[in-house]
């Protein structure tokens, strides 16, 4: 089924305009509050994993509105990366937000809103210290971002974004273990794993 979950974009109509800003100005879409957008993510997941629906995926999206993609990266990717058993939504996200990009005049806006949301995912991860209720947060942090890397929906440059410069210097072993995992993602991949 395709029906809008609670919380989802209310208002929404199916005369929406696509992404591609054809048919005129975009109107203002409302930010949604965390609960609004944890819904959400969690909705939309599932839907494309089950369907593989592009179409149907940036449609959703384009009806949140470009105001709302740094929030749903930083609780998809929050949701992802703090669950082992997640590995397919993992992946799935990560092709989410490429076929997102990849909508025309999208790219830089995706970007953008990957980069931002990745960081208020990392600071939310340092500041209530996630690794203590989710011992496999750096192998599935390092996973997923192997996979948006991998499908060119990141560079290299999100790194600089990521990590505050007290990171390192207030959890060192924390940021070794990241390091590590990340490591051993792009080690597993290369061999084929």
């Amino acid at each position: 089924g395709s029906g809008t979950p609670a919380g989802g974009a209310a208002g929404s109509s199916s005369s929406s305009k696509d992404l591609s800003g054809g048919g005129g100005p975009q109107p203002k879409r409302k930010e949604l509050s965390v609960e609004e957008m944890d819904n959400k993510v969690e909705w939309l997941i599932s839907e494309f994993l089950a369907t593989r629906n592009s179409g149907e995926f940036t449609q959703c999206m384009a009806e949140l509105g470009a105001v709302n993609y740094p929030r749903f990266v930083h609780r998809a990717v929050t949701r992802v990366i703090e669950n082992r058993n997640l590995r397919e939504e993992r992946h799935g996200l990560a092709e989410m937000l490429r076929c997102l990009a990849s909508t025309p005049g999208q790219a830089a806006e995706v970007s953008k809103a990957c980069h931002l949301g990745l960081a208020l995912a990392m600071k939310d991860a340092i500041e209530f210290e996630s690794w203590s209720d989710s011992p496999m947060l750096w192998a599935n942090f390092g996973e997923f971002l192997l996979e948006a890397f991998t499908r060119h929906v990141v560079d290299g440059a999100v790194f600089e974004d990521l990590f505050p410069a007290s990171f390192g210097a207030e959890f060192p072993d924390q940021a070794r273990a990241f390091v590590v995992e990340l490591l051993g993602q792009v080690n597993a991949k290369a061999g084929g794993d």
